[in-house]
């Protein structure tokens, strides 16, 4: 019977216009944004070594001069020339793809860094001083490329390159808000409209199930589709691209690289995570507020709450829920370093995303199932 009510909950969400709707302007997203961010997107490790350079060079200039009466304000100015030198010729040997020269240079400049933050950055504009959470990106990548050896410069706007991009583009608030928005009336619907269905012997938690299955598969499922879609709109523009360029993310307390494969593999496996867990609370509100649109309004304010939080100084992990929402962010470390806790990687993110799932899924059963609850509680007091 449990098969039955979910191939009828299956129809009855196909047969919504609006679901329909929505589905083709996820579809129409993934396709125009090609056009759009190649136009921006432009940047690759040669541009990016131009803009450091040109940083540096700025640094230089701004230098205090007070600051290079005292010895360690002098070795910072001496390092600042020499890491203006080395980017310099990084910028010429990633132009011409030598591994080595590119590499040495790059861990010179890391020295460098480190050795300025050692000596306080004394004399350096705040602004132009480069964090040592950066440095330790950039020893991750050249450790990488050592690894591999690999093109140093990703060529065009390539399906991999395309893929990461638009997927962190609707990762977080977009994302989120799409759910809510298809998943917003998952259990009012039944409630105002009358089905041939509505009497069949099927529990309330059953359904429920039923609801969260067909949603979640659905919307997982279009997901999927508007990956490979993308991946489709970017191959046809400029190829498939690198898929083992090296991409940075966060992981076990340190900055690690990993090839492109595996970072969209993560990703799209942290989006699958969220979507279980954005459908199970529209569930819950739904349960609570008999109303969809309150549904997207309720549901939206409380996507912010962890904001709110943390502008009154609550980091700790249970007020912080909805930053892990945005799997990007997660991925990229800035909600560990953001939150100063620097065990919220990858990996005990999805832990926590999951614990969510069943602490939600616990508090739509005992809601579904009180009156049955209480009718077992008054037997047994009499």
């Amino acid at each position: 019977m449990f098969w039955e009510y979910s191939s009828f909950e299956w129809k009855m969400m196909l047969i919504e216009k609006r679901n329909w709707f929505l589905a083709f302007l996820a579809l129409f997203f993934f396709v125009i944004s090609y056009f759009s961010l190649n136009e921006t997107n432009t940047d690759n490790l040669d541009t990016e070594k131009r803009d450091e350079a040109f940083r540096a060079g700025i640094s230089v200039d701004l230098f205090s001069e007070e600051a290079k009466d005292l010895p360690e304000g002098e070795e910072i100015y001496q390092n600042l020339l020499s890491e203006l030198s080395a980017l310099n010729m990084q910028k010429y040997f990633a132009t011409e793809d030598n591994h080595s020269e590119f590499i040495e240079q790059g861990r010179l400049i890391n020295q460098l860094r480190l050795r300025n933050e050692e000596l306080n950055y004394i004399g350096m504009y705040e602004s132009y001083i480069v964090p040592a959470t950066d440095v330790q990106k950039d020893e991750a990548f050249l450790s990488y490329i050592e690894e591999n050896q690999m093109s140093l410069i990703e060529e065009g706007y390539a399906a991999s390159r395309y893929l990461i991009d638009t997927l962190t583009n609707i990762s977080g608030l977009i994302f989120y808000v799409f759910i809510i928005v298809v998943t917003h009336r998952i259990l009012i619907y039944e409630r105002s409209h009358q089905t041939i269905l509505r009497g069949l012997p099927i529990s309330k938690t059953q359904k429920v199930h039923s609801k969260f299955l067909v949603y979640f598969i659905s919307i997982v499922g279009l997901l999927a589709l508007c990956f490979g879609l993308a991946f489709l709109v970017g191959a046809l523009g400029d190829g498939t691209g690198d898929f083992r360029y090296p991409r940075l993310i966060y992981l076990n307390g340190e900055f690690q690289a990993i090839s492109t494969t595996l970072y969209l593999t993560y990703l799209f496996l942290g989006l699958v995570v969220v979507t279980g867990v954005v459908v199970l609370l529209s569930i819950l509100l739904n349960t609570f507020i008999p109303n969809g649109y309150a549904t997207i309004f309720i549901a939206i304010g409380l996507y912010f709450t962890s904001a709110l939080f943390s502008i009154i100084g609550l980091n700790q992990i249970p007020f912080q829920l909805f930053q892990f929402v945005d799997i990007e962010r997660v991925l990229s470390g800035d909600v560990a370093i953001a939150l100063g806790n620097s065990q919220l990687d990858f990996i005990r993110v999805l832990v926590i995303l999951c614990v969510c799932m069943m602490i939600l899924w616990g508090m739509i059963y005992l809601l579904q199932n009180r009156t049955y609850l209480r009718k077992k509680r008054s037997e047994a007091v009499a």
